[in-house]
């Protein structure tokens, strides 16, 4: 398959786009970015090439406001639930695995809330807890944390700060490139130094941001509230992914909700950051999404 992007129209006259790398005949993967992000992210995971010898299709899609899927106005997290489903029937698939990365996580998981007799195996990678936990944000990088607070108590100061990163990202990528890797922690900043990563960077900030930035805000305001549902109520077997230095999802989230869903793999990666756990072990991880595929049952 190729990277370039799809389109398909939800049943309430949306677009949602998204990127097919790996397979075609291999076993499906939704892929869910990080917040904000757009599916370019998903090369975080390899290249088409590197995902299809292990035998998986990546579908990444992008959600409402990022790229070319349209803004939903007061969308939440557990109505992407519904979006999947309807890109999985649009693609004729009726099983399926997800595969959430960062603030993609907590949507893998509402699928499994919610879609969960459609899923084969659901995993999440840095993936963010509820914020709204005790000691959840207590060791989250300060920047970040203020970026994702201003989402939710200044929607407007939010978008013209995405709106300035999608002007770097077109205009002053390798500016942008470098004050990303002065704020992050070394493994992280580690991944950015490899050309075709920090491309991908580049790409994924332009395409969450260049058009109108209240996806990107709206998207991160909804990660850092309640997310509307209980990962309690996940029957199935969920795969967890961490990095014991990510300062962006502190491990403290993955400690949580290893101890709230019911059937939980969690895996550390040590000495591994919020971006390097997914760049470093990429291989790990696919092959563990193949040999775990399985079906699972609705919460």
């Amino acid at each position: 398959m190729t990277n370039h992007r799809q389109r398909i129209r939800s049943m309430d006259g949306r677009f949602l786009s998204f990127m097919s790398l790996g397979d075609s005949n291999g076993a499906p993967v939704m892929y869910f970015h990080g917040t904000p992000s757009s599916a370019a992210e998903a090369r975080l995971f390899g290249t088409s090439d590197d995902i299809a010898r292990h035998g998986l299709h990546l579908i990444a899609i992008d959600r409402p406001g990022s790229a070319a899927s349209t803004f939903y106005r007061g969308r939440r997290i557990l109505d992407w639930a519904s979006d999947v489903g309807e890109v999985a029937d649009k693609l004729g698939l009726d099983r399926f695995s997800v595969l959430g990365y960062s603030g993609g996580g907590p949507y893998a998981l509402a699928c499994a809330y919610a879609i969960g007799d459609r899923l084969t195996s659901v995993t999440t990678v840095s993936g963010t807890g509820p914020f709204d936990v005790p000691g959840a944000t207590d060791a989250i990088a300060p920047d970040s944390w203020r970026f994702m607070q201003l989402a939710r108590a200044r929607p407007f100061a939010s978008r013209a700060v995405s709106g300035v990163m999608g002007l770097m990202a077109r205009w002053a990528p390798q500016r942008m490139i470098a004050q990303a890797m002065r704020a992050l922690p070394d493994p992280d900043a580690a991944v950015l130094r490899e050309p075709d990563l920090a491309a991908a960077f580049v790409r994924m900030v332009y395409e969450t941001t260049h058009g109108s930035p209240r996806g990107a805000q709206h998207d991160t305001a909804l990660m850092i509230s309640p997310w509307g549902f209980d990962p309690a109520a996940i029957t199935g077997r969920v795969t967890v992914w961490h990095g014991t230095e990510d300062r962006n999802a502190p491990p403290a989230m993955a400690r949580w909700l290893a101890s709230r869903i019911p059937d939980v793999e969690l895996h550390w990666l040590d000495g591994e950051g919020h971006v390097s756990a997914a760049a470093k072990h990429a291989p790990l991880i696919l092959d563990h999404i193949q040999a775990d595929r399985r079906p699972i049952v609705s919460g």
